[in-house]
């Protein structure tokens, strides 16, 4: 027994390239056919320099590179982490221990931000060989969307972990704030980048106890290791970490026409560097209803100009809401604001961009994309395990949340270039919740057949409503089984 434990062993670990995706089939449950699907698609990929990056991790005689392709599979094999992996497969058979793991997804060194744009290169790569429209077609605009989400958290000894607010919830929890870059080409939604954030808190203690403060994990590294900008990161603002990303993603040569955001990020030095990023780059954004503007020469604020001009709005029933629009100065930058009120509302909702020759229609449909990105938080938490990491290591969660996103690059390029009516079985844990009809389309049948009737006798923020249909999981056909009680509670406004 002890030199077929040997044996094996030494087999794994002077494989000359990375682990064959099909011999790890034999350690699942999973039918043959999927591995071989994947493989093929991952064989796509040309990942030497994300190898030799990876390689950089290198420990007991292994193959970084093979680790990492293990930890890539995961989620396929309904394993949510090193231990349940482990578990399931003997150490003899796999030839692996999970220190192993560990140590691979605690290397400071590696450089994750860096290992996800070669991937995304290489993805926009094939999309332009295999479409017949590539991801830069100008048939229609391309959008960088901007979005934060609770990552909840169990464990107050994990690193630079903090109580921070849900907006959705309206309560503090355990977790970070992650801020994500995305990118919409009119077809599919791909993550590009991310970072992670604490909140300090009223009395700057993170919202903890002394004594859970002082025992926090702690790590020292390196100055220049790659994790050590990403700890750096946590401290900064996300209206500054935003212009981080953007900017990032504009020196990896990856343009786009416009950048949708909330109203949190709205700010004139937000519009400044972006327009110093890129000229070209419009941004479309709520306008918050307390700020000042001025039009023809005369300051208002955005909700006091709305009751001189409502007599003259315009009806749209493609839309099914009054508008009307002005051209505006926001510190002294010009801006094309739309004023917005859905049928059965009382209160007008503000629209604006820098794009001064927009048109309303355009407006509506554009913005609308927004919502791709509230759609990944939520699959990235239910389907692939977003949240699932438990490490006190803050190295182990950036590499995790760098494997979950390619996972779901990888994922929408499946489904962009199959038709999702004929995998069959090969996805079937993965399909139900990402192949299916998406929660986009879903949301529109929401608009269609429920909200637009409740707008008419309840005046709720109908863009709020939609945020917490999507983040409590609720789908078009679950909702016509709420009781109408629940439905109005569900859509109190928020604050």
């Amino acid at each position: 027994m002890v030199v077929k434990h040997k044996k094996q062993k030494r087999t794994m670990q002077h494989h000359k390239n990375t682990t064959n995706l099909s011999e790890i089939a034999k350690f699942s449950s999973k039918d043959l056919s999927f591995i071989n699907t994947f493989e093929r698609l991952l064989g796509l990929f040309d990942l030497r320099y994300i190898n030799k990056l990876i390689r950089k991790a290198k420990s007991k005689g292994i193959l970084a590179d093979s680790i990492f392709q293990i930890l890539f599979v995961f989620q396929y094999f309904s394993v949510q982490n090193v231990h349940q992996y482990i578990k399931r497969n003997p150490i003899e058979e796999v030839g692996l221990k999970k220190d192993v793991f560990y140590e691979f997804l605690r290397n400071p060194n590696i450089d994750w931000r860096r290992i996800m744009y070669l991937f995304i290169r290489q993805l926009f790569k094939l999309i332009e060989e295999h479409s017949v429209e590539n991801h830069y077609s100008k048939s229609q605009p391309s959008f960088f969307i901007v979005d934060d989400t609770l990552i909840q958290k169990t464990g107050k000894k994990i690193e630079n972990i903090s109580m921070v607010y849900d907006h959705v919830e309206h309560s503090y929890k355990l977790g970070y704030k992650l801020l994500t870059l995305g990118f919409y080409d009119g077809k599919s939604f791909f993550p590009l980048d991310f970072s992670l954030h604490f909140e300090q808190g009223k009395n700057a203690n993170r919202g903890l106890s002394q004594k859970s403060l002082a025992n926090q994990y702690l790590k020292e590294r390196h100055p220049s290791c790659a994790s050590a900008l990403r700890l750096a990161q946590m401290q900064e603002a996300k209206n500054n970490m935003m212009i981080n990303l953007i900017q990032y993603a504009l020196q990896k040569n990856l343009k786009a026409d416009y950048v949708l955001f909330d109203s949190w990020f709205m700010s004139a030095e937000a519009i400044h560097a972006l327009h110093q990023l890129d000229p070209q780059l419009n941004i479309i954004s709520p306008f918050k209803s307390n700020r000042r503007i001025v039009v023809g020469g005369k300051s208002y604020s955005v909700a006091n100009y709305a009751r001189t001009k409502e007599s003259k709005a315009k009806y749209s029933r493609k839309f099914k809401c009054r508008y009307f629009e002005s051209i505006i100065q926001y510190q002294s930058i010009n801006l094309k604001a739309f004023w917005i009120k859905m049928k059965g509302q009382s209160q007008w909702h503000v629209l604006a961009s820098t794009d001064l020759h927009l048109n309303f229609s355009n407006l509506m449909k554009y913005y609308a994309v927004r919502w791709t990105i509230e759609v990944f938080f939520k699959d990235c938490k239910q389907t692939l395990g977003l949240e699932k990491c438990h490490s006190v290591d803050l190295d182990a969660h950036f590499a995790y949340i760098s494997i979950v996103l390619m996972n779901y690059m990888l994922l929408s390029l499946k489904r962009r270039f199959e038709d999702y009516e004929s995998i069959g079985g090969m996805f079937r844990d993965v399909i139900i919740q990402v192949f299916e009809k998406t929660i986009a389309e879903k949301i529109l049948e929401i608009i269609t057949t429920i909200l637009e009737n409740l707008s008419q006798i309840l005046d709720f923020n109908l863009e709020y409503s939609l945020l917490k249909i999507i983040r409590l999981q609720i789908d078009a056909e679950n909702l016509l089984k709420i009781p109408l009680a629940q439905l109005i509670a569900l859509h109190t406004k928020a604050p």
